[in-house]
């Protein structure tokens, strides 16, 4: 579930995956966050952030849940890597979404 004080949805549609961990997770029965991020990582729920790094910026894997945690980098721009990350989460908007720390979007 995306923290809306520090970060953005910049593509995707996650509300039914927010809305199934809040019922999961909620009361004394509910489970971890944890274990429900990596039940709905195994049904294909797939996340993904902006990153800068010192060599430019990527688009990284959000949940570490994955192999390898870039999904792409090497972007010269912002620009670059936030149109990537939006083509992708598009692609299957309903699984995916794509987001960024509020700093990287106001710097």
């Amino acid at each position: 579930m995306l923290n809306r004080e520090h970060f953005v949805l910049l593509a995707g549609n996650p509300k039914d995956w927010d809305d199934e961990m809040i019922r999961r997770t909620q009361g004394r029965n509910g489970q971890s966050l944890v274990e429900v991020q990596r039940d709905q990582h195994a049904r294909g729920r797939l996340s993904a952030k902006l990153l800068n790094l010192p060599s430019g910026w990527a688009v990284m894997d959000n949940s570490g849940l994955g192999g390898d945690p870039f999904f792409q980098k090497g972007f010269k721009t912002k620009d670059a890597a936030i149109m990537w990350g939006k083509t992708w989460a598009n692609g299957d908007p309903t699984m995916r979404e794509f987001i960024a720390s509020r700093r990287d979007m106001e710097g």
